[in-house]
């Protein structure tokens, strides 16, 4: 096969047209193009991820929106699969318990937090009916049995959590172990359950602060107590009755007392019958106040920027853990009590609901009474302690008493023996002269100059003690004398 040799001596000769910087100009403005739209998209799930607080649909500009509410069609079962079959089990109970406390926090938002405010709205007080509030009232029991059996289910729902959690991080050595822990924290699960504790103070502070719920319903007790005493008069059989007011006494004392939250966090955590120890587990104790530290430390720092957005109802949850914490393990994180109590020096108050105002503050103080007391047992040590250095302080003094009391009663030391009537002379002097010290302290000349001196009054109680002269100083009734005396010239002092 023939091969075609070119000389190297001989080229081509070069032509540009334009062609190729056309071709490279064209090139350049699509990869800008691309790259710009990459960037929007980029800068667009940056702001759907971000926590921060974007545009908001202006009502007066787009009168109609679409309400797009996706659907789960998968359960909890197709959704968890991996290879361990003991994690299945563990993060299909965890989201199952998440899942419950999502569908009880909507219950509530939807339906008992607007059917609690609402109650006696658009009825003026000066036109109610004689009556009317009674038969309001009586309509509306059959809804606070609603939220009874709401509240009994949240108290529920926290004491399955609290024993899953609880059988997870175990600190009992002979008990099975059901997965290897160490390390990992379900901090999601924390958060569920601080939601579900601030629906419970939510219900609480609307209680709380209904004064028309309130009045209607010892209105309505009223009524009741005239109906038990001539039940004949109303066609009311006494037997149903009966069952009637023990029914408006359980719901009274469970939603109407302030104690929805209270109650809740002091369950019988502690199940024996089905080996359920939680209140002794210090490993579950430990990774409980950890998660609320972590919580508490991503709340902390975006309360109050420009970026925070549900941060404040991040942060009754985290008060309400807290709460929790306390009445299950009886201990409390002083550290911590403090940093939540500081908090609220930028945050003084959070809006729950509506006009449903929370002090936290408040909450902390009166839910967590431990935390004072042990302010206080801080106090009793350091009173203890000086107590104790008194006590010390008494027994040195009896030695040096013990040690220089022959001396001072020897036969050569005779000329004291009368030591206590010069006692009152000598106190005339120590007063005249510690007035003068004080008189000193406004002067330029500060010399001598004292604000108190107590070595006087210990020298002459040593002394008296050492010559044992007490009961004949007593009987000068010198301090008597004194105390007559300037009852009877008070303008003096």
């Amino acid at each position: 096969m023939a091969v075609e040799i070119i000389s190297p001596d001989w080229e081509f000769d070069r032509f540009d047209d334009g062609s190729q910087k056309i071709h490279t100009e064209v090139q350049l403005k699509n990869y800008r193009k691309f790259l710009e739209e990459y960037t929007s998209q980029l800068k667009g799930i940056e702001e759907a991820l971000d926590e921060s607080i974007g545009d908001v649909w202006d009502f007066t500009l787009d009168p109609i929106a679409l309400k797009l509410l996706p659907y789960e069609q998968s359960s909890l079962l197709e959704l968890i699969k991996t290879d361990n079959k003991v994690l299945n089990k563990v993060i299909t109970v965890y989201a199952a318990l998440c899942s419950e406390v999502k569908k009880l926090k909507y219950e509530a938002e939807t339906k008992f937090y607007n059917g609690l405010l609402y109650y006696g709205e658009g009825v003026s007080e000066t036109s109610v009916v004689e009556g009317e509030s009674q038969i309001q009232m009586g309509r509306f029991i059959s809804f606070l049995q609603e939220l009874s059996c709401f509240v009994s289910r949240c108290y529920e729902v926290v004491v399955s959590i609290v024993h899953q959690l609880a059988a997870l991080y175990n600190s009992n050595k002979g008990a099975t172990k059901i997965i290897e822990s160490s390390g990992v924290h379900f901090q999601i699960v924390y958060e569920h359950l601080g939601e579900l504790l601030v629906v419970l103070l939510t219900l609480d502070e609307i209680m709380e602060n209904h004064n028309t719920l309130k009045d209607h319903w010892k209105m309505y007790k009223r009524l009741l107590k005239s109906v038990h005493h001539n039940p004949g008069k109303f066609s009311i059989p006494e037997d149903k009755l009966k069952p009637f007011e023990k029914l408006l006494l359980k719901l009274e004392g469970q939603l109407l007392d302030g104690m929805i939250l209270q109650a809740c966090v002091e369950q019988r955590f502690d199940d024996p019958g089905e080996g359920v120890a939680v209140s002794k587990n210090s490993a579950f104790a430990e990774e409980f106040a950890f998660n609320i530290r972590t919580i508490f430390a991503s709340v902390e720092s975006k309360i109050g920027e420009p970026s925070e957005i549900d941060q404040r109802d991040k942060y009754a949850g985290v008060c309400g853990l807290f709460v929790l914490h306390f009445h299950i393990f009886r201990s409390v994180d002083k550290k911590l009590y403090k940093a939540l109590l500081d908090v609220c020096k930028k945050v003084p108050a959070v809006t729950l609901v509506a006009n449903i105002i929370w002090f936290p503050d408040t909450f902390l103080t009166n839910k967590v009474p431990a935390a004072i007391i042990l302010i206080h047992s801080i106090l009793d040590s350091v009173l203890g302690d000086l107590t104790s250095n008194s006590a010390e302080g008494t027994e040195y003094f009896k030695m040096l008493v013990a040690v220089f009391a022959p001396e001072f009663r020897s036969a050569k030391n005779m000329h004291l023996r009368n030591f206590y009537m010069i006692v009152p002379p000598l106190t005339v002097n120590f007063v005249e002269h510690s007035i003068s010290c004080k008189e000193k302290l406004n002067k330029k000349n500060k010399s001598g100059a004292a604000f108190t001196d107590d070595g006087f009054a210990m020298g002459v109680a040593y002394i008296l003690k050492l010559l044992d002269q007490y009961l004949e100083f007593d009987s000068l009734h010198w301090f008597q004398s004194v105390r007559d005396n300037l009852m009877q010239v008070p303008s003096v002092m």
